[in-house]
């Protein structure tokens, strides 16, 4: 008995070796770091840009962050088909690179701004349903120009200029709150539903455009080519509408409750020329809806902290009445960006805040009642609007240089 209870332990361990059965190499995969979308050719809906890794580029060094000290050739290479959908033009990609295409290490897609004008919503089936697919992928709409120019792009620091236009967007959505990233779960949901829009960060190519896929454009000090985060795309009905620009795309922010942080500049009194930097780390945006009279009343209250980065107004800062008239100011810049960023999106009849899908969460009899024509209520609603700001420290001094008043 304990022989055949021996050999039944050994042949169930078996079944624990049998390995990966579809296990392939890397070296049979061309793995796909960025995709770029822009209107087709001849006939075609899409003409669709693949940035590839060069893996003999990198191979010096540098593994998943992209950098590296490799030197055979440059760090990405571009495949480009057209077809009527992007299951089109990955399977005529496949007719021109030796590997096939591998999506998992997939970290952007851009969208060439005339392609989102047209409309995104038939674009992006084919992304979520891949199995190799993320969800996580940032999406950027590329601002007056085509995608496949920022795909073929060569960054300095970043090796993989997919990896650079992501980080870069990372790092404005930490410091200047303009921009943000949206990535592809976020944007289905919203053309999903029928109370939100979605918001997409602009991105543009500045300078040279025929020098960006050049190796001699990461060679100086001085670029001829460069990529810069331009505006949010603001959607209706999956189509772009307009940009949001500078101090109202912060606006959205505040009310999105999207800031992680920002800088204001603040006027000071009697001078043009002299001026308050007061930086703000810390958001709390509360956002209520409720209906009167058939006519909604949208409140967004604001909490806000910070500190002073940089004054050159000879005010006393030690004087409580100096700090509490600076909160004061911070309070009265914010609600201008808001309700700039709201008239915005009321004039366009886009509900990119999803005002509508927190009446239908706080009241869904009233939501049925209005939904089928959403964007006209939104349009109408009445705005209250309370900001506090409390700046909690000064810095490493307290006075400037000039002698406080």
């Amino acid at each position: 008995m304990s022989k055949i209870l021996h050999w039944l332990c050994i042949a169930s361990i078996l079944f624990l070796l049998t390995g990966c059965w579809n296990y392939r190499e890397l070296d049979d995969w061309s793995v796909v770091t960025a995709m770029g979308v822009d209107k087709g050719e001849k006939g075609k809906r899409y003409r669709v840009s693949y940035q590839v890794v060069n893996s003999g580029s990198l191979a010096g060094g540098g593994g998943q962050s992209g950098r590296g000290t490799g030197t055979r050739g440059t760090p990405t290479v571009t495949y480009s088909s057209t077809g009527d959908n992007l299951y089109e033009t990955i399977v005529n990609t496949n007719l021109k690179a030796p590997r096939k295409l591998f999506f998992a290490h997939q970290r952007l897609l851009l969208i060439g701004e005339s392609v989102a004008r047209e409309g995104i919503e038939h674009l992006l089936d084919r992304l979520e349903r891949d199995e190799h697919g993320r969800l996580n992928i940032i999406v950027m709409v590329v601002r007056d120009g085509q995608a496949e120019s920022l795909i073929n792009f060569l960054s300095p620091l970043e090796r993989i200029s997919a990896y650079s236009l992501s980080e870069t967007l990372k790092v404005a959505e930490q410091f200047t709150g303009m921009n943000w990233v949206t990535d592809l779960s976020e944007v289905i949901n919203d053309l999903s539903s029928k109370g939100k829009e979605p918001l997409v960060s602009g991105v543009k190519l500045i300078g040279d455009q025929q020098m960006g896929d050049q190796q001699t454009n990461i060679q100086e000090s001085r670029l001829s080519a460069r990529t810069e985060l331009n505006g949010v795309a603001m959607f209706k009905k999956g189509k772009l509408v307009r940009w949001l620009e500078g101090e109202r795309a912060r606006g959205v922010a505040f009310i999105l409750n999207r800031l992680q942080g920002t800088l204001l500049t603040l006027g000071c009194d009697g001078s043009e020329k002299e001026t308050v930097g007061i930086y703000l780390n810390r958001f709390t945006t509360k956002r209520s809806i409720r209906v009167r009279k058939n006519k909604p009343v949208i409140r967004i209250d604001v909490n806000s902290e910070g500190s002073i980065g940089e004054m050159d107004c000879p005010l006393n800062l030690e004087d409580p009445r100096q700090i509490e008239r600076l909160q004061q100011k911070s309070n009265q810049k914010i609600k201008k960006d808001i309700r700039e960023a709201i008239k915005t999106a009321q004039k366009s009849k886009s509900d990119i805040f999803g005002f509508g899908e927190l009446l239908h969460q706080q009241d869904p009899q009233t939501w049925r009642s209005l939904k089928k024509d959403w964007p006209r209520h939104f349009a109408k609603a009445r705005i209250e609007i309370k900001v506090h700001t409390f700046i909690r420290l000064t810095g490493m001094r307290i006075n400037t240089y000039p002698n406080p008043r």
